[in-house]
């Protein structure tokens, strides 16, 4: 069974992460997915995610062989009522374009609004929850008023530098707008699921994020991570459950053996993913927590 899944582009540049991940996860366990973005045409990637530290093994597949997808996208505006209800979910990466983009535009507002009050999934990951500022809810309330969420902390954006940048503080908005906001460690794999809204707190905590919409959509669906383009199979992230091929070739539980150099491996102590925590409901409880889960996993 495919389910759709509209991912929406900030205009001003996201991170190849963000993107590439969910997309692979989704598109792995069955899943179709279209793009579109705020004005439309083709999507700029943010520089520092296209090289370096920050492309991950999924980047780099989805910048060699998936830029088509960010060419002539379809702007947000295009989409009728009528279409966006036939999307099962709608997700919005981050990367600090959307900053800007996102509580400014109109048709986004429209355009998760439509979703969120047909009763399907929101979902954003990092910087993209400033997408979801200025929607709301039949009653007129924000939608993250009373919600758990989480996003790009202000402790992370000041470790890279933009703290002084950015337009605003995204953890800020989002518990001014009465969201019941969380977080994990820095640059740490979290996600917190409460109802059909569904929020990552960093680039890390793309793949984990994606694996919980398909989840959301689908509940039969064991979530896959890219077979076939270099990556491995990941656990479900609500379950201590790892998966690793030919595991017992391998001294190392859970490294790749397909790369010899990964990206990760240099990056800087702040940047490295520390664990995957992933709430659910509107209580405190933690639906599960494992050790280190970073991209290699």
């Amino acid at each position: 069974m495919s389910k759709a899944i509209l991912t929406s582009n900030p205009c001003h540049g996201c991170r190849v992460e963000e993107v590439a991940a969910p997309y692979f996860v989704w598109r792995s366990s069955g899943f179709k997915v279209d793009f579109a973005s705020v004005k439309g045409g083709d999507v700029v990637f943010d520089p520092a995610s296209t090289s370096g530290d920050f492309c991950t093994p999924d980047a780099d597949a989805f910048l060699k062989s998936h830029m088509d997808l960010m060419t002539g996208t379809r702007a947000i505006s295009q989409f009728t009522d009528e279409e966006l209800k036939k999307y099962d979910a709608i997700f919005i990466p981050g990367g600090h374009g959307i900053m800007f983009d996102g509580p400014e535009s109109q048709d986004l507002k429209k355009a998760v609004e439509t979703m969120w009050n047909s009763g399907k999934i929101v979902a954003a990951v990092c910087h993209g929850p400033a997408g979801l500022l200025s929607a709301q809810d039949n009653a007129g309330q924000p939608i993250l008023k009373g919600r758990r969420c989480c996003g790009f902390t202000n402790s992370e954006e000041k470790a890279v530098g933009k703290n002084d940048v950015v337009p605003y503080s995204l953890e800020d908005r989002m518990k001014s707008l009465g969201g019941s906001f969380v977080c994990g460690s820095d640059w740490s794999s979290y996600v917190v699921e409460d109802g059909k809204l569904l929020t990552g707190q960093d680039p890390q905590s793309s793949p984990a994020l994606a694996e919980a919409v398909v989840k959301a959509i689908s509940p039969g669906i064991e979530p896959q991570h890219g077979k076939g383009e270099g990556f491995h199979k990941r656990g479900h992230p609500l379950t201590r459950e790892h998966h690793h091929d030919h595991a017992d070739d391998h001294p190392g539980h859970g490294k790749r053996h397909d790369i010899s150099d990964h990206p990760q491996a240099h990056m800087h102590e702040w940047q490295q993913p520390l664990r995957q925590t992933t709430h659910a409901g509107t209580g405190s409880n933690v639906r599960s927590e494992r050790p280190d889960r970073s991209y290699n996993a």
